[in-house]
């Protein structure tokens, strides 16, 4: 792997954001291609400030047969955390029998590592394993962070003379995701996405591309993120900090996967086509002058339905007011 800012990065218009929205990218499928039936490889890093939260974003096309084990180790000044497992690649029988997910100093939620303090340091291990020599196609990889505390501009709305609108092509997971359709928010955002950049598939087909088998979820952002590179679409899930970060992605041309709660009794939502959730995920793609934010709503009940507006300030609330997260499909 590299440390220097990738090509396939690099010539995105909002790329100087990265920096500010806490995304160190190492590598993208232009550069980078491991050869071999079993290998292991580290990355590490150091963050210009302190993060409570981190997570490894890992693009990997895992050939059959083969699993990509992802374990990450973060802290500061020799008390980092053990090496833990924050997430696996491949199917599901490959899975690692014993996985280590918290220590002293830190504990695996899911998808990212949550420290007891904060940190500023990090190191990766990718683990591959398989019975044969095969070619790994690498998409976009890096790491994301956030501190514990909210950026000072996070409700503030972006500063916008006429509307910005990206069409991006609806879903529902309800009406098209099956038997699992109601917990198939994230496949069918990815799914969104993907449209967008002209890959049309069927929500059922990003679901199984997506699926975690180990935690037994389609919520997954690492495997979200995977599922789209699958697809052949470089992908990453970044920690955004506020709104203007959003709009330099709308203004690029790219819409964001936005990672929401609304717990009952603490955030409203309105317009929302249900009236909490303990996490969730939109498409969004636009903004207007007057604060509003245009979105695809994946739990509305039909197709015709999943376009929306949210006032800014709801929104903002659900969003960075509890993870920031973004999806992001070049």
């Amino acid at each position: 792997m590299t440390g220097s800012l990738p090509p396939l990065l690099s010539r995105l218009p909002f790329a100087p954001l990265f920096a500010d929205a806490a995304f160190d990218p190492r590598v993208d499928g232009s550069m980078w291609e491991r050869h071999g039936a079993g290998w292991v490889c580290e990355e590490e890093g150091a963050a210009p400030s302190p993060f409570h939260e981190i997570a490894p974003s890992i693009q990997a096309a895992v050939p059959r047969g083969a699993a990509l084990r992802i374990q990450m180790t973060a802290g500061d000044g020799g008390r980092e955390t053990a090496l833990l497992d924050v997430g696996f690649l491949g199917e599901g029988r490959l899975a690692p029998s014993r996985r280590r997910l918290q220590d002293a100093r830190g504990k695996v939620d899911v998808d990212l590592l949550r420290l007891g303090d904060t940190g500023r340091s990090w190191r990766v291990r990718l683990t591959a394993t398989g019975s044969e020599p095969w070619t790994w196609r690498w998409g976009v990889c890096g790491v994301t962070w956030r501190g514990r505390g909210r950026h000072p501009r996070w409700r503030t709305p972006p500063a916008l003379k006429r509307r910005i609108e990206l069409a991006v092509p609806r879903a529902s997971q309800m009406a098209e995701g099956g038997r699992d359709g109601r917990v198939a928010c994230s496949p069918t955002t990815v799914q969104m996405l993907l449209g967008h950049r002209g890959v049309r598939l069927p929500v059922p087909r990003v679901m199984r591309a997506a699926y975690d088998p180990v935690n037994r979820i389609y919520g997954n952002w690492q495997r979200a993120i995977a599922a789209a590179w699958e697809f052949g679409r470089p992908a990453a899930f970044v920690y955004l900090r506020h709104w203007d970060h959003v709009l330099a992605c709308l203004r690029a041309g790219v819409p964001v996967g936005a990672s929401i709660k609304f717990p009952r009794g603490k955030v409203d939502l309105p317009g929302a086509p249900i009236e909490h959730s303990a996490g969730h995920l939109i498409v969004v793609r636009g903004l207007t002058p007057s604060g509003d934010v245009l979105v695809n709503d994946p739990a509305a009940p039909s197709r015709r339905s999943v376009s929306r507006t949210y006032p800014l300030a709801p929104l903002s609330r659900a969003w960075f007011g509890f993870s920031g997260v973004g999806y992001l499909v070049f």
